[in-house]
C-alpha cells in the first residue's frame, strides 16, 4: 500500500512538472523592465531609463503611455510604438534637434526651448514628442513642438532646429 502511495505521489509530481513545462512553452512570459527614474508621458525610451529590460528591444525606441514612477515594474502595455498626442490648442511643428541633446536628457518631452535658425531664435516652443533613429548613425532627431502660430512662417526647411537656447538671442 505504501509503495503504491509513493509511486502515485511521484507520478503526480512528475505530471505537475510536465504541465508547468508545457505551460511555459505554450505561454511564454511577457517582457519586463523596472523604471530607473521617473518617466513622463510620450518620453522616448533610452537605455538609461530602464533597469534590466528583458529583452531590451521590447522597450527601447518606444514611448511611455503615462507617468511612470521610479522602481515601477513595466511590461509592453506601458509603452506605445508612436507618441500619444492629445488635442492641443497651439499648432504643432516638426523641427530637427541634436541627438546628443536627446541622449543627455537636455531635450525631452515637456522641455521648453527655442526654435533657432542661423540668424537666432524665431520663437519659443515646448516639446510634445521626440523621434530618433534607433541606430546612432549621425542622423538628427526630430521633435514635435507646440509654438505660437506666428512661429510657423519663420521656420526654414533644413535650417530650423530646437535647442534649449540659441547661440544668438536676436529675435526675428
Amino acid at each position: 500500500m505504501t509503495k503504491a502511495l509513493a509511486l502515485g505521489t511521484w507520478g503526480l509530481i512528475l505530471l505537475i512538472g510536465f504541465a508547468v513545462l508545457i505551460w511555459r512553452l505554450v505561454c511564454p512570459s511577457q517582457p519586463t523592465a523596472i523604471a530607473a527614474k521617473q518617466i513622463a508621458p510620450n518620453h522616448l525610451i533610452q537605455p538609461g531609463d530602464l533597469d534590466n529590460p528583458s529583452p531590451q528591444e521590447a522597450f527601447l525606441g518606444r514611448y511611455s503611455r503615462s507617468i511612470i514612477a521610479p522602481g515601477q515594474i513595466l511590461g509592453p502595455k506601458n509603452f506605445a510604438t508612436v507618441p500619444l498626442l492629445a488635442t492641443l490648442t497651439k499648432p504643432l511643428f516638426v523641427v530637427a534637434t541634436q541627438p546628443d541633446l536627446v541622449t543627455a536628457g537636455s531635450v525631452d518631452v515637456n522641455t521648453s526651448g527655442k526654435i533657432c535658425n542661423k540668424d537666432g531664435a524665431v520663437g519659443e516652443a515646448e516639446v510634445v514628442a521626440i523621434f530618433c533613429a534607433a541606430a546612432k548613425d549621425g542622423r538628427p532627431c526630430f521633435v514635435l513642438v507646440t509654438a505660437s502660430a506666428e512661429t510657423g512662417p519663420k521656420l526654414k526647411p533644413n535650417e530650423s532646429t530646437f535647442l534649449p537656447a540659441c547661440a544668438s538671442q536676436s529675435q526675428k
